[in-house]
């Protein structure tokens, strides 16, 4: 087997353009997988919109964070313990997973971004972005909604079924 080089000017030139046609083809194919990644990241632990707003570069992210008024909703079902104490872990986790969901389905219909389950309980932010002049009624709206979005639920299970409902605190500042 004989290799033969093209030493010409034209001949270097050539190569040196199909050097670099593969380097940024290469690069653009991590930047594209990286993008992929960040997306995924930033979808699973964010709300839609404050994603969108992050990668479309409309969210100012400053070291340090940044003040401005808020309203965050904390929701905790009432008298779990008991009942975690009587029925088997499998039922449990169904019975919870139902009626965070609820909450959760509550609390973004508006415009909250939940923050943290824990437990039995959520903690949402409302006007997390900073445009929701209207968060403070939002808040409440939420914890109006997802008490009565389980009551309802609740109207519709048989009467063995185990009846809980949600306490709610909304606090508003800085």
């Amino acid at each position: 087997l004989v290799l033969i080089t093209d030493t010409t000017e034209q001949g270097r030139y050539s190569q040196e353009l199909t050097q670099s046609r593969n380097e940024l083809r290469m690069a653009r194919q991590q930047m594209s997988r990286l993008n992929y990644q960040l997306d995924f990241l930033a979808r699973h632990y964010l709300s839609p919109e404050v994603t969108d707003a992050f990668l479309k570069g409309d969210l100012d992210l400053e070291l340090g964070g940044k003040l401005q008024e808020v309203s965050i909703l904390f929701a905790d079902i009432r008298d779990f313990t008991p009942l975690s104490e009587k029925i088997p872990p499998n039922q449990l986790v169904q019975i919870l997973n139902t009626h965070l969901g609820i909450a959760a389905g509550e609390i973004e219909d508006f415009n909250g971004t939940i923050t943290q389950f824990q437990g039995d309980n959520l903690i949402a932010i409302f006007n997390i972005s900073g445009d929701q002049p209207d968060h403070v009624l939002n808040a409440v709206k939420a914890g109006v909604a997802l008490q009565q979005a389980v009551a309802c639920y609740h109207a519709q299970q048989p009467p063995e079924e185990a009846q809980l409902c949600f306490g709610v605190g909304i606090n508003t500042g800085m």
